[in-house]
């Protein structure tokens, strides 16, 4: 299990005792302020969002977590608020949004990782028409088609979407392209 300084310290009460179970063996460092009883079972992915609990899954990650895609991201797409901190892991692809934007389609969702903050498909649809030119067109082709089955399947709340393209700047055009390519 991972644990934070945090953590640690309502469990054992303070440093020395964490001092103890570190030179026993019985507890690992990962990372700063991270922590571990079994020095296997360390993901990457749980020192990213133990490290950085605001920060939220975006991108070809989250298009990979909702089997919208097949494609496996060489590193993991992290979206962070616009005064975040830089994330310092190298497998990690980050990019600032707007405060506001942020909070907009995002969950808390538990993952053999632990807790994680992911988009919502709805919001991800938005982000992918959003951000389509900065997708291979076979990629944005995959998508788009799984998103149709999705709908077909009764699976995305339309009324979601719409309330999100209103949070965009050119909404609108993101709403009417949304229509024209997955509707």
């Amino acid at each position: 299990m991972i644990y934070s300084t945090k953590d640690l310290l309502k469990k054992y009460k303070n440093n020395t005792a964490i001092s103890r179970k570190l030179k026993e063996g019985t507890l690992f460092k990962v990372s700063h302020g991270i922590y571990s009883d079994d020095e296997t079972c360390i993901a990457d992915m749980e020192k990213i969002f133990l490290t950085y609990k605001n920060t939220t899954l975006t991108n070809e990650s989250a298009f990979y977590f909702y089997d919208l895609s097949d494609y496996i991201p060489a590193k993991y797409n992290i979206a962070s608020e616009n005064k975040g901190s830089k994330i310092a892991f190298e497998n990690v692809d980050q990019s600032y949004m707007n405060n506001n934007l942020i909070k907009v389609g995002r969950k808390k969702v538990k993952t053999d990782y632990g807790y994680i903050y992911i988009f919502d498909k709805e919001r991800m649809l938005v982000e992918l028409i959003r951000l389509r030119n900065k997708f291979s067109y076979e990629y944005f082709k995959e998508v788009v088609s799984n998103y149709r089955k999705l709908v077909i399947n009764g699976e995305i709340d339309f009324m979601k979407v719409l309330s999100y393209c209103k949070a965009f700047k050119r909404g609108d055009n993101i709403r009417k392209q949304i229509e024209d390519l997955v509707l």
